[in-house]
């Protein structure tokens, strides 16, 4: 980086890509060392990036949609969760 710099200046970015996105339980009780790992790669990123590849609904919101495959939602409540330890 050239003297006199602010890092964003740097013209350098890192970005953490993920697919489909599924959340259908806190991730938070996980300690295995891979996902950590993982985990901590994605937090170190200045942008990340996953689809959320399901509807976000409470249970007394109507029905999931099914059309083929398995239906799938996601509660309100756990989508802050992937990020939360992130600064």
């Amino acid at each position: 980086m050239q003297a006199g710099l602010y890092a964003p200046e740097s013209g350098n970015i890192s970005m953490g890509l993920v697919g489909d996105a599924m959340l259908a339980r806190a991730l938070t009780p996980h300690t295995e060392a891979a996902y950590l790992a993982l985990a901590q790669l994605l937090r170190d990123t200045d942008v990340g990036f996953a689809n959320l590849e399901t509807t976000v609904r409470t249970q007394d919101e109507g029905m999931a949609n099914f059309t083929q495959g398995t239906p799938m939602s996601t509660p309100p409540a756990l989508l802050g969760q992937p990020r939360a330890d992130r600064d």
